[in-house]
């Protein structure tokens, strides 16, 4: 199979499982790429969700619904896009005291999915904390295939955020998901 990034080919090898610690290198790899100084694309996730608007509870499900059916499959700028357009949604729901996980059950139920919702979630929350604290387009530059985002373990995520000097951060961040 080939997929197309930035331009260049790059081939993944057919049916051969990477372990925990190649899928930790390759999100390494990633971070470390994009953590340089991109003047251009400084804080591209926060302009990114700058521009989303919250929506009304009459449009809630529909709004969920569009995202939900986009955040699954191969690494696409779309793909990553909508892992944002979730976590941010989820974070904005709970500053506000909106029940949004009923919501997401049910859409996420409706539609014929291997995976449980809270998986989508944690890979939501995973991407997005890292690309909002990295320079560039995460989106588009991203070459991680999307499952390594909940595949890696709890232990080697953590690790990987203490090497990215973002652990506390991310405490944070569980906190005010698990607050609520």
């Amino acid at each position: 199979m080939i997929f197309y990034y930035n331009k260049k080919i790059k081939e993944r090898a057919k049916g051969i499982k990477k372990d925990d610690g190649q899928k930790v290198d390759q999100i390494r790899e990633f971070y470390y790429k994009m953590d340089l100084d991109d003047k251009e694309n400084l804080n591209f996730v926060e302009n990114f969700t700058h521009k989303l608007k919250m929506p009304d509870s009459s449009m809630m499900k529909s709004f969920l619904g569009k995202v939900l059916k986009r955040v699954q499959g191969k690494a696409t700028r779309e793909l990553y896009e909508n892992l944002i357009t979730l976590a941010y949604f989820e974070i904005k729901s709970l500053e506000n005291k909106i029940d949004y996980i009923t919501d997401i059950k049910e859409i996420w139920n409706e539609m014929d999915n291997r995976k449980h919702y809270s998986t989508v979630l944690k890979q939501a929350r995973r991407f997005y904390y890292i690309a909002s604290n990295i320079n560039g387009n995460p989106c588009e530059d991203c070459d991680v295939a999307p499952t390594y985002w909940f595949e890696v373990s709890n232990d080697s995520w953590n690790n990987l955020l203490d090497e990215f000097s973002l652990k506390q951060g991310w405490e944070q961040y569980e906190k005010l998901i698990k607050k609520n």
